[in-house]
């Protein structure tokens, strides 16, 4: 049995203990019995959020970036970490990054 059938079954077995709670008006305590039941399944919800942005990495490079140089090193490490999270969040694009949150 899949996790949707079992997800679903669930909900059905719910429905009917439910039932009466719906007859008298609790509707409070049945959507807070489903969404609690819900959240024990694991179901999440998908949310539009996008990668942590790139720019303070970026600022960092522009402010050592035209100077002497003086310090190579601080200079080097910003850019390797720049580029090594730019191939990270390419990588999880790829891979089918999606940002969830819990249902309750």
């Amino acid at each position: 049995m899949t996790k949707q059938a079992k997800i679903r079954e669930g909900l059905k077995k719910l429905r009917e203990e439910l039932r009466s709670q719906c007859l008298f008006g609790n509707d409070d305590y049945v959507i807070n019995t489903y969404l609690n039941y819900l959240h024990s399944q694991g179901v999440v919800i998908k949310v539009d959020r996008e990668l942590p942005s790139l720019q303070p990495l970026r600022n960092k490079l522009k402010q050592w970036d035209g100077k002497d140089r003086g310090e190579p090193a601080v200079y080097e490490m910003y850019e390797q970490e720049l580029l090594t999270t730019e191939g990270a969040q390419q990588d999880m694009l790829e891979a089918g990054y999606v940002a969830v949150e819990s249902l309750i």
